[in-house]
């Protein structure tokens, strides 16, 4: 089980094997939202309802537990929905955050998703009615799912110690 940091993209599809893409990218490419650049942005024109910005992460997938979002502040998310899944088709609700109104990083941690090939930033709500627009995501993680017994290992460590399993990682 390794760390697991998402790619500064230099294009929608570079570097392999990840790939970035969005419901609308007419004012600005969706992988400028994950070039490590301050200055660009991904910006939907029009957006929508619900505008949402996705990560093909590859074949292996990867477990996330936290978020960076820098919004553009009179153009980005109120709130949203951070969704996972294994195949782009079935999607899981893994974290749903509100984001203040400026254009500051904004640090969101979460319990750890499944394995997911794709990942996805849903708007929920956004500032403004016609145009969506974010300077960067970055998300984290591991690069596998950690074994499912895992915490039974560590929870029988406990025990051997003397120590109660009660209100501990059952």
């Amino acid at each position: 089980m390794a760390v697991w940091n998402s790619p500064t993209m230099t294009s929608n599809i570079l570097p392999e094997p990840y790939v970035t893409s969005a419901n609308n990218e007419a004012g600005g490419a969706s992988f400028n939202a994950m070039d490590g650049g301050g200055a660009s942005y991904w910006f939907a024109n029009p957006c929508g309802d619900n505008p949402w910005w996705k990560l093909y992460v590859g074949s292996a997938g990867v477990c996330v537990n936290l978020a960076t979002i820098k919004n553009y502040s009179p153009y980005g998310f109120l709130t949203f929905i951070l969704q996972g899944s294994p195949d782009d088709i079935n999607w899981t609700d893994i974290y749903s955050g509100t984001c203040l109104d400026n254009s500051n990083i904004q640090v969101y941690a979460f319990p750890i998703s499944p394995l997911c090939q794709y990942l996805r930033f849903y708007s929920v709500t956004k500032k403004h009615a016609t145009y969506m627009a974010i300077f960067e995501f970055t998300l984290a993680g591991y690069d596998v799912l950690p074994p499912s017994n895992y915490l039974h290992a560590r929870r029988d460590r406990m025990n051997m110690k003397g120590v109660s399993t009660q209100n501990s990682l059952a």
